[in-house]
């Protein structure tokens, strides 16, 4: 062997053993120490939460409450739970609706179709009383807080009224529900499950009235789960994004109440504000918000893997934020995950690139 390959050899065994020397003694510092130990805690604690979050009770005699059953996502997971062997309350506005007759038809000797109108203290009282005569003795496993509407208009449009009667259903009927039935739910240590929205998460212009129903929504359901944890009863918020088009939002009878609603807004406006924002801006908006649907996932089974896990899983997530959209990816949910990591400005921008309302006729006057 030459000088120089020697020469070489012992450099590098040096600086091996050099290395190793310095990495002993970066081990044997206690913040080094420290931060590896609870990076192992840390590691194997996501591990066994991941893996109990798949652990799944039985179905066997768990009554599970769905509200908002008539259509949409609420008939949809009546179904699918019926047929994996859970006895469900299927609540709809009208029981005698097309929607309502399917699942008696469907869900046989474990479906019970019962009508509930979230917005009435009555109904939801008769409701209950129904619903304890059904369950006898046992508690009630699960309640699935579906039931909603939406509407489309700026803040200067939307009535008084109509922002009272939407959050009357997504919001109070929530929580008017919920309250109603936490009694049967805690004597089986059972669970909360309320849909809220992306939109309960960042707002978007246009939807004033259902952005604030689901934000309250949010937080009525993080204090829940807080006054819950010592009852052994878990509150969990499911989180749709871009599914519009294949929700019952936008069926034939919320989309002839909207149109509706759009009369309603432009009667009760003022002539200033008609001026300002044209006559036709309600029904351009509309307009947009139909072709937006074309961009909604077509389907609702990533929604309804959410809601199953969340009835099912001896661990439940605390929120799941369900990625929807045709397209490469959820901007919605997009925004929602930057929202607390980028300025506001940013956001800002993004959102209205995307979301941004329809021009108006004419632009304001400053004195």
């Amino acid at each position: 062997m030459g000088l120089l390959e020697t020469l070489g050899l012992q450099f590098f065994e040096i600086t091996f053993c050099g290395c190793m020397v310095l990495m002993v003694y970066a081990c044997l510092q206690k913040v080094v120490l420290v931060s590896c130990c609870v990076g192992l805690i840390l590691f194997y604690t996501f591990r066994v939460i991941q893996e109990r979050g798949t652990e799944q009770i039985t179905p066997d005699g768990r009554y599970v409450l769905i509200t908002g059953c008539d259509t949409g996502i609420g008939k949809a997971l009546a179904k699918r739970l019926a047929a994996q062997g859970f006895n469900v309350l299927a609540t709809c506005l009208d029981v005698n609706s097309n929607g309502a007759s399917e699942l008696t038809k469907a869900g046989g000797e474990t479906m019970h179709v019962l009508p509930l109108d979230v917005t009435s203290e009555e109904s939801v009282e008769a409701c209950a009383k129904t619903v304890q005569q059904i369950l006898g003795d046992k508690g009630l496993w699960a309640i699935v807080n579906n039931a909603g509407v939406t509407g489309i208009g700026d803040v200067e449009l939307f009535t008084m009224d109509m922002y009272k009667r939407l959050a009357d259903v997504n919001l109070f009927g929530m929580i008017r529900t919920t309250k109603a039935f936490l009694p049967m739910i805690r004597k089986c240590k059972g669970r909360v499950i309320n849909v809220t929205s992306v939109r309960g998460i960042v707002a978007f212009p246009g939807h004033s009235p259902y952005v604030l129903s689901k934000f309250g929504a949010e937080g009525f359901s993080d204090c829940l789960r807080m006054e819950m944890k010592r009852f052994g009863v878990k509150v969990v918020i499911v989180e749709p994004g871009n599914f519009g088009g294949a929700t019952a939002l936008w069926d034939e009878a919320n989309v002839q109440r909207m149109k509706n609603a759009n009369v309603e807004m432009m009667s009760a406006a003022s002539h200033d504000v008609i001026t300002a924002y044209g006559p036709q801006y309600l029904d351009t908006m509309f307009e947009g918000a139909v072709k937006g649907c074309s961009t909604s996932f077509p389907n609702v089974e990533p929604v309804m893997a959410a809601l199953v896990a969340s009835v099912r899983s001896i661990s439940p997530q605390n929120r799941y934020l369900v990625d929807g959209s045709n397209q490469w990816f959820d901007i919605d949910c997009v925004i929602a995950r930057l929202r607390p990591f980028v300025p506001v400005e940013i956001l800002d921008y993004l959102t209205l690139k995307d979301r941004g309302p329809p021009p108006v006729a004419a632009e304001p006057e400053f004195q």
